[in-house]
């Protein structure tokens, strides 16, 4: 679970320089 949740912030920080 831990990992997911590493993983889904990873996803959203990624996003975040992405799209932002």
């Amino acid at each position: 679970m831990q990992d997911f949740l590493a993983a889904m912030g990873l996803v959203l920080v990624i996003e975040g320089l992405v799209y932002g």
